[in-house]
């Protein structure tokens, strides 16, 4: 069973927040102009996970 984190122990490495960030056009661009060091005009939303 896992341990159920609290939330100073999330990373974006975890399910939880990355979808929450992804979800988040605001958040989601800030982190990847951070990452690649770009300047983004838009996002484009494609699908988002699907569970089977």
């Amino acid at each position: 069973m896992e341990k159920i984190k609290t939330f100073d122990e999330l990373t974006i490495q975890d399910n939880f927040l990355f979808q929450h960030v992804m979800r988040n056009e605001r958040l989601c661009t800030y982190l990847i102009e951070k990452i690649l060091d770009i300047k983004i005009r838009s996002l484009r939303y494609q699908d988002f996970e699907k569970n089977h």
